[in-house]
C-alpha cells in the first residue's frame, strides 16, 4: 500500500484517537530507507459532524471549526520543522494536507524519523541507572529547546521519548503541546493523567515545570522496576483502586517513598516532583545540572532485577489493565463439571448473563462494567461447554474483580431452573465502558455493542453471530455519507436488535435530520419504554421540542434531565455535555431566562462547545443579558474618553462588515481633536476603511492592516475569556496564541479608557464561567 508517493507501508506501528502511524519503506538505487508516516483524520469522528449538524449548526460553521482544527496541528506541524536542527527532538521529514472530496474533513500526512519508543526499548533491554541518567539529561537538553520558544510538552512520558540505534534519546509526539500563553488564564487540561502534575490534574494554572515533572516521575518509574509512587513494591501484584490511590496521593502532595540503591538521585527527582511548583527546579538547565553532578553508586548497577522488568504504562493503559496475572499463576481457575443432567445447553452469551445476575444478587457486585472479568468469565464458561459440562455448571473464578474491600472470588452454581427463570428477566447494560482497543470511552450503540469515537471501533462485551452482524452493519453506519442508506441499515440494525433504546434514539435524530418529526417523536416514545437512562435520549427529545414543536419550556425540563444524567455518567455519548448547555442556552433565552441562557452558552464555549458563537449569534442565546452588560461598560467608556473620539454617524459605521442581525452600538475613533477627526473622516471616506473599534450588539470589530491580515477582524464578546487586552504606544494589543492585533488609539487617555472597557467585559463573561451550573440553572 502507498499513502505517500515512493514510499511503501509494510505495518501498522499504532493507532488511537489521533490516527494511525505507519512503518514505511523507500527504495532507490538499491539503497532502502525507512520512515514513520503519521494520518490524521479530521475530523477523527463523522458522528462527531452529524451531533454538530443535529444540533443546528450550518455546514459551513463546521467546516471552519474543523478548518480551525486543521490549522492548529499545521501550528504544531510547523513548529517541529522549526526544530529540526535542535537536538534530541524526534525530527519531522516532510507533510502534506489534503482537502477531502467526498466529505467534510482533511488528511494530514507527516513523515518523521523511524524510532523506537522507550516503552518498547523496555521490554527488551532493561537500563541501567546511567542509562536512565543519561535519558534525563537528553531530554533535558530537548525541554531547554522547547522552553525557549515558549512551548510545553505536556505529556512526557515512555512512550512519547524515543531511542536511536545510537543510544540518544528523542522527545517525540508534540500533538497536544501549545505555547506558553503570556496570562493568568488556567491552560487546557491535556496530557496522560498517570503523569501529570498535581496542578494539571487539578485544572489550575500551570508552567513549564510541568514538563521536569512529568520527566522526574517517568525516571522514578524506570528505576522503580517499572511502579509508579505509592503503588505496592514489585513484584506484589497491584489493581486499578491502587494506581487511582496513588495519583491521588500525589495530587494532594504526599512525599514520594524512597527508591533505594540510588542515593542522592531520590533527592533530584524529588525536587522535580515537588508538590509546589516553586520548589521544583527553575529550569531544565538546572535540572540538567544535577543530573549531571550525580555520581551513581556503582558503574554496572542494574535498576531491574532478573526478572523482566513490568510493562510501562502508555495511552492504552490509561483506563484499565491486566492486573490479575500473578494471582492466577498461584490461584488456578477450578470448576467443577458434573454430568448427571444431559439437557441441551443454551448460548454461551445467556449463561454469561446469568451468572453475572447471580453474583450481583447474592454478592451485591456488578461486573456489567468490568470488561476484564466478562472476557475472563466468557472464555471459562465456553471451555466449560466445549469439555462437554452438563447442569448444574459449578463455576470458581478467583481474583474475578476487585472492591473497596479488596479481591473478590466468583462462586456461582447455575441450574437450568435458574437458566429458564432468568430468560424472563431484561438485562440493562452499562451506557459507558472503556474501549480495550484504545483505552478511551466507548459509549452502547446497541446490546453489547460499544462504540469508541476515538478509534472508531466497536468493541463487543458478548460475541456471537448476531451481535458480529450488528457491529459489522454499524461501521458501515458510520461511514456512509447517504440519509437514506443510513435509515436502511438502522431499520435492519432493529431487526436484529429490537430492545435496544440507544437504536431507536439513532433512528429517531435520523428522522429528524431529514425532517419527519412525527416519527423521530415515535422512535423517542419507544426508546423511553425500553431504557430511559440516557441523557442521549433526553437531548434529542428536547431539541424536538425545542426546534420543531416549539415547547422551549419542556426543552428546558428535557435539557436539565440530560446534564444530570450525563453528570452521573448516565450517556452512551463521552462528548454530549456542551452540546446540551449550548441548545439549554437557546431553550432559555425563548423563555426570557437571558442572563441564565448566557451562563449556560458560557459554560458550552469552556467545555468545547464547536462555534459556539453561532449560537450566540443565530440564535440570539444570551443576548438580552449581553446587551446589559455592554451597556452597563460602554455607557461608562463614553463618559470617560472626549466626545470626539465617538462616532455614531451610520457612514462610518456601515464600513465595518457586519453579520447578519447584528447592528452597531458605539464606533470608538482614535483622534483626539476636531482637526485630527475631519482629516481621519476625510480618509475614511477616501478609502473606504473605518479604523478603530466598533462595538455591535454581537462582537467587537476592528482594523487591521498587517500584511498577513485580511483587513477587518471580528472577535466575539464569548470568547474574550481567551484573549488577552493590553496597551502599548498608544496601540491596543489583542491577542490569542499566535493570533496578535495592534490597534491604533491616538493619545496617552484613550486607548487606557479603551483597555478598561474591554478588560471589565472580559472580567464578566468569565464570572460566567465561573458560577456553578447546577445551582444557577
Amino acid at each position: 500500500m502507498e499513502i505517500w508517493p515512493n514510499w511503501q507501508i509494510e505495518s501498522l506501528i499504532g493507532e488511537g484517537g489521533f490516527g494511525k502511524v505507519y512503518k514505511a519503506k523507500k527504495e532507490v538505487l538499491g539503497e532502502v530507507a525507512y520512515s514513520a508516516i503519521k494520518v490524521i483524520d479530521i475530523p477523527h469522528d463523522m458522528s462527531e459532524v452529524r451531533e454538530m449538524v443535529s444540533s443546528g449548526l450550518t455546514q459551513t460553521s463546521i467546516v471552519d471549526y474543523y478548518r480551525q482544527d486543521v490549522k492548529r496541528y499545521l501550528d504544531e506541524i510547523r513548529l517541529m520543522e522549526k526544530m529540526k536542527t535542535a537536538s534530541h527532538i524526534v525530527s519531522i521529514e516532510d507533510y502534506e494536507v489534503v482537502e477531502k472530496t467526498d466529505k467534510i474533513g482533511w488528511t494530514i500526512y507527516i513523515r518523521m524519523e523511524l524510532l523506537k519508543s522507550l516503552a518498547d526499548h523496555m521490554q527488551e533491554k532493561t537500563l541501567s541507572i546511567q542509562e536512565v541518567l543519561k535519558m534525563g539529561q537528553d531530554i533535558l537538553t530537548a525541554l531547554e529547546f522547547c522552553h525557549a520558544q515558549h512551548l510545553i510538552h505536556r505529556d512526557i512520558k515512555p512512550s512519547n521519548i524515543f531511542v536511536t540505534p545510537f543510544g540518544e534519546y528523542k522527545l517525540g509526539d508534540f500533538g497536544i503541546s501549545r505555547e506558553v500563553e503570556r496570562t493568568n488564564a488556567t491552560l487546557s487540561q491535556k496530557g496522560t493523567k498517570s503523569y501529570m502534575a498535581p496542578e494539571m490534574i487539578l485544572g489550575e494554572k500551570y508552567g513549564k515545570d510541568v514538563d521536569l515533572y512529568a520527566l522526574g516521575l517517568t525516571m522514578y518509574e524506570l528505576l522503580n522496576h517499572g511502579r509508579m509512587p505509592f503503588l505496592p513494591a514489585y513484584p506484589e501484584p497491584y489493581y486499578p483502586q491502587d494506581r487511582e490511590e496513588a495519583i491521588y496521593k500525589r495530587r494532594k502532595g504526599e512525599v514520594f517513598p524512597e527508591i533505594e540503591g540510588i542515593g542522592e538521585l531520590n533527592a533530584i527527582i524529588q525536587k522535580a516532583c515537588a508538590f509546589h511548583p516553586s520548589d521544583r527546579y527553575a529550569s531544565a538547565q538546572a535540572m540538567k545540572e544535577a543530573l549531571e553532578a550525580y555520581q551513581a553508586p556503582t558503574v554496572n548497577e542494574m535498576i531491574m532485577t532478573e526478572e523482566k522488568t513490568e510493562t510501562l504504562f502508555s495511552e492504552e493503559d490509561e483506563s484499565t489493565m491486566n492486573v490479575f496475572t500473578n494471582a492466577f499463576q498461584n490461584n488456578p481457575i477450578k470448576t467443577e463439571m458434573p454430568t448427571k443432567d444431559k439437557s441441551a445447553m443454551p448460548p454461551v452469551s445467556e449463561i454469561v448473563t446469568a451468572v453475572v445476575r447471580s453474583f450481583y444478587t447474592k454478592q451485591g457486585i456488578q461486573l456489567e462494567g468490568d470488561a476484564l472479568a466478562l472476557e475472563r468469565l466468557q472464555a471459562e464458561v465456553k471451555r466449560l461447554l466445549d469439555a462437554g459440562a452438563s447442569w448444574p455448571l459449578v463455576i470458581d473464578i478467583p481474583y474475578i474483580t476487585i472492591t473497596e474491600q479488596g479481591p473478590c472470588h466468583l462462586h456461582v452454581s447455575l441450574s437450568m431452573q435458574d437458566m429458564q427463570a432468568e430468560q424472563s428477566v431484561p438485562v440493562q447494560e452499562p451506557l459507558q465502558h472503556f474501549c480495550p482497543y484504545c483505552g478511551k470511552g466507548a459509549g452502547l450503540v446497541f446490546t453489547h455493542g460499544y462504540y469508541c469515537q476515538s478509534c472508531g471501533k466497536v468493541y463487543l462485551t458478548v460475541e456471537n453471530d448476531r451481535t458480529q452482524q450488528l457491529r459489522q452493519l454499524y461501521l458501515q453506519f458510520q461511514e456512509s455519507q447517504d440519509n437514506n442508506e443510513k435509515r436502511a441499515l438502522l431499520e435492519k440494525m432493529h431487526t436484529l436488535d429490537p430492545e435496544s433504546a440507544q437504536l431507536l434514539t439513532r433512528m429517531g435524530m435520523e428522522y429528524r435530520q431529514s425532517n419527519q418529526s412525527e416519527m423521530a417523536l415515535q422512535c423517542y416514545r419507544e426508546a423511553q419504554k425500553r431504557d430511559d437512562r440516557d441523557a442521549v435520549l433526553d437531548h434529542n427529545l428536547g431539541i424536538v421540542q425545542l426546534i420543531i414543536l416549539d415547547q422551549p419550556a419542556e426543552a428546558i425540563n428535557s435539557f436539565q434531565s440530560a446534564l444530570k444524567k450525563d453528570k452521573l455518567g448516565q450517556s452512551s455519548s463521552l462528548t454530549l455535555r456542551p452540546l446540551i448547555l449550548g441548545n439549554l442556552a437557546i431553550a432559555l433565552e425563548k423563555v426570557g431566562k437571558s442572563r441564565q441562557a448566557l451562563v449556560s452558552l458560557c459554560h458550552a464555549y469552556h467545555e468545547g462547545y464547536p462555534n459556539v458563537a453561532a449560537i450566540y449569534e443565530q440564535y440570539h442565546a444570551g443576548s438580552v443579558a449581553m446587551d446589559e452588560l455592554l451597556n452597563k461598560y460602554l455607557v461608562k467608556l463614553a463618559t470617560d474618553i472626549d466626545p470626539c473620539n465617538v462616532q455614531s454617524d451610520p457612514q462610518y459605521t456601515h464600513l465595518f462588515p457586519l453579520s447578519n442581525g447584528d447592528s452597531p452600538i458605539m464606533y470608538v475613533m482614535p483622534c483626539r481633536s476636531p482637526f485630527w477627526r475631519k482629516k481621519t473622516e476625510k480618509s475614511m471616506r477616501k478609502s473606504g476603511i473605518a479604523v478603530g473599534m466598533l462595538f455591535s450588539h454581537r462582537a467587537l470589530h476592528f482594523y487591521h492592516d498587517a500584511p498577513q491580515s485580511n483587513g477587518y477582524f471580528s472577535i466575539s464578546y464569548i470568547y474574550f475569556p481567551k484573549w488577552t487586552f493590553t496597551v502599548e504606544n498608544n496601540q491596543i494589543i489583542l491577542q490569542n496564541g499566535n493570533l496578535k492585533f495592534h490597534v491604533n488609539m491616538t493619545g496617552p487617555e484613550l486607548p487606557k479608557y479603551v483597555l478598561s472597557c474591554l478588560r471589565a467585559i472580559q472580567k464578566e463573561i468569565q464570572a460566567c464561567t465561573n458560577v456553578p451550573l447546577d445551582v444557577y440553572i
